[in-house]
Formats: structure tokens, C-alpha cells, sequence
């Protein structure tokens, strides 16, 4: 990769994990008041703090980066796994968006590579990320690049 240029790094959004702490502040609460009599609140609690951590632990440990050539999914803190896909073999890039991901400005940007279905995609889905549609954009220009066989344009971080 050291002689590759760097598009992007992208990580999730933060926004992408509020639902988990809304849901994990609800039960917290639940818990605390339903089950204090019955002695489950404490095990309720452990559960919901395991939810929480995990969350965050994707968070940090998830990174997306978006070469001239490929794109690259790197996770994990101590035990690092990088899953690649050549621009050239990409097939499809789609946006998914629900309706309180359009309200918190993310959206979920799968890659789909070339044998992979729509419906049942093999590729990249990069979870709950901001500025989806530039980043779509970016790769469908690299991807018309490459098919052409040109010089390649320069684009970078800053066209974000």
C-alpha cells in the first residue's frame, strides 16, 4: 500500500451507535427499578454494560481506507483483520439509509463485488458512516478510471 495513493480514511459515525445507548439507557433503567426486589438487576446491568462495550469496541477498532486501487477493511485492536477488494472488482456500490440514519445524516455503503448478488451481497458494507454520497462518488470515479485504462484524476480528502 505504500505506493498507492490514500483517498479516504473512514470510520463510523458516533451517530450510528446512538440507538445502542438509548436502548442500553432504557434497560438500564428498567433494571434498576423492575428488578431490584427480585436481585436481577445486577446481571440485567453486567448484560447491558457488555452491549454498550462492544459497541464502542467496534467503533474504535473499525477503519475503512479507499485507495486509488482498492478498498480495505481493517478491524480489530489486538487482533488486526484486513479484508481488500480491487476497485476492478467491484460490481455495484449502493447506498442503504433508514429513516433515523437520514435524520442523524449517515448511511451504510455496501460494495458489492463482481458474483456477488444484491440481495445477498459478498463485498464491503461500511456501517453507519457520514458523507456516503461523495464517498460512492469517489470510487465510481476511480472505477471508470481504471475501466478506461487512463491517467487518473486527483482526488482527495478535500472534496469531501
Amino acid at each position: 500500500m505504500s505506493e498507492e495513493k490514500v483517498l479516504l480514511r473512514i470510520r463510523p459515525s458516533w451517530r450510528s451507535y446512538l440507538g445502542i445507548f438509548i436502548w442500553a439507557g432504557i434497560f438500564f433503567v428498567l433494571t434498576t427499578s423492575i428488578f431490584v426486589p427480585l436481585q436481577l438487576s445486577m446481571f440485567f446491568q453486567v448484560i447491558i454494560a457488555w452491549y454498550v462495550i462492544t459497541g464502542i469496541w467496534e467503533k474504535i477498532s473499525l477503519k475503512y481506507t479507499v485507495t486509488e486501487n482498492r478498498i480495505i477493511k481493517t478491524g480489530g485492536l489486538i487482533l488486526k483483520k484486513n479484508y481488500e477488494i480491487a476497485l476492478s472488482d467491484i460490481s455495484l456500490v449502493k447506498i442503504k439509509q433508514t429513516t433515523l440514519q437520514r435524520i442523524l445524516n449517515i448511511a451504510d455503503l455496501e460494495v458489492v463485488i463482481k458474483g456477488g448478488l444484491s440481495y445477498s451481497p459478498v463485498g464491503i458494507k461500511m456501517k453507519g458512516i457520514r458523507k456516503a454520497n461523495k464517498i460512492k462518488e469517489i470510487i465510481e470515479k476511480y472505477r471508470r478510471e481504471m475501466r478506461k485504462g487512463g491517467e487518473k484524476n486527483e482526488i482527495g480528502a478535500g472534496d469531501l
